[in-house]
């Protein structure tokens, strides 16, 4: 048996469209309510590095979403950005006070996995398979 060697390569694409300003492999806007800050590296071996404002707002979210009251979500300045993914969780799951917290910390965890897919240069598709392969190739020439 022999030794292996694992390493995780990090590429970063600063370009921007039209569609997106901030960065085309930066978050999109759908999920700025969870993670706008850019990705860095800790995030992009796995490890969700969340703003600390998400503690307080999303513990709102959880109440209103336990008594039902979703739409005073949508009154509230500071948890307005969060009433669309509140309103969809809202139809998905049945919230108690017993299940509410779990429930929203595995729907963040898909929101910051779909971050992580918006930053990934090479999209893990038939296309950007084709195309890190294409990367690897270059390299190796």
């Amino acid at each position: 048996m022999g030794k292996y060697l694992h390493f995780d390569l990090v590429l970063r694409n600063n370009a921007v469209s039209s569609d997106f300003p901030e960065g085309i492999f930066h978050t999109h806007p759908k999920y700025h309510h969870i993670k706008r800050e850019n990705i860095g590296l800790i995030e992009a071996l796995g490890l969700a590095v969340l703003p600390g404002r998400l503690k307080s707002e999303l513990e709102s979210v959880g109440k209103f979403l336990v008594s039902g009251e979703t739409q005073a979500i949508a009154k509230d300045p500071i948890l307005l950005k969060h009433y669309q993914w509140a309103k969809e969780l809202s139809e998905k799951h049945k919230f108690t006070a017993e299940n509410v917290t779990t429930i929203i910390r595995k729907e963040v965890g898909k929101v910051f996995e779909s971050s992580l897919k918006c930053c990934s240069v090479f999209k893990q598709d038939e296309k950007g398979r084709q195309a890190l392969d294409g990367f690897i190739g270059a390299l190796n020439e």
